[in-house]
């Protein structure tokens, strides 16, 4: 199947973003911004897991949208996959990392 851009755009896979911000501010910046990002905007008390929270409180069941998981679900560009193969399927720690959500 061939690369196609989405509508709209160009692709922009998480790489290639990852590329350009270290472009800005550099190597030694983007690496301290990347190591300390999950720690420090992503902990108890994220937006999602409170949002999930406050629905299963009401009896509201919540879905989560997977389209970039771990180890990419599929080939394509938009599953985030600079090596075009679906990792995700093969390796038990992507799989485990998913389920842990």
């Amino acid at each position: 199947m061939p690369h196609r851009p989405p509508v709209g755009g160009e692709a922009r896979p998480r790489n290639r973003c990852s590329a350009r911000v270290a472009v800005g501010v550099g190597r030694g910046g983007y690496r301290r911004f990347s190591d300390r990002f999950l720690d420090d905007f992503f902990g108890p008390e994220d937006a999602r897991d409170r949002l999930i929270g406050r629905c299963a409180e009401q009896g509201i069941y919540t879905i989560l949208d997977l389209h970039a998981l771990p180890g990419a679900q599929n080939q394509h560009w938009h599953s985030d996959n600079p090596m075009h193969r679906a990792q995700f399927w093969v390796h038990r720690p992507f799989q485990d990392r998913v389920v842990h959500l």
